[in-house]
């Protein structure tokens, strides 16, 4: 398995905007599969309950992304629309 960090996570979605990718988060021994978007320099973050709307009410910064993941590991599984 391959991780990468946040801020190179950042990179990957920069290159493939406007899709996003599909990743899997690692915090401990947590586990959490969802879908990243980068929107008007704004990251949106979906799972599988949500409809994705890119509502701008749900985007964060993407040093405010950064902050709170900073201690995450990430897969990346798939780019995805």
């Amino acid at each position: 398995m391959n991780f990468i960090s946040t801020t190179e996570l950042i990179e990957e979605i920069r290159r493939v905007s406007p899709l996003g990718l599909e990743v899997s988060l690692y915090k401990g021994i947590l586990r959490i599969t969802k879908c990243v978007y980068l929107r008007n320099e704004q990251i949106f973050e979906y799972t599988n309950e949500f409809n994705i709307d890119f509502n701008p009410n749900d985007g964060v910064s993407i040093s405010e992304f950064i902050e709170v993941y900073k201690q995450t590991k990430w897969q990346i599984e798939n780019e995805t629309c």
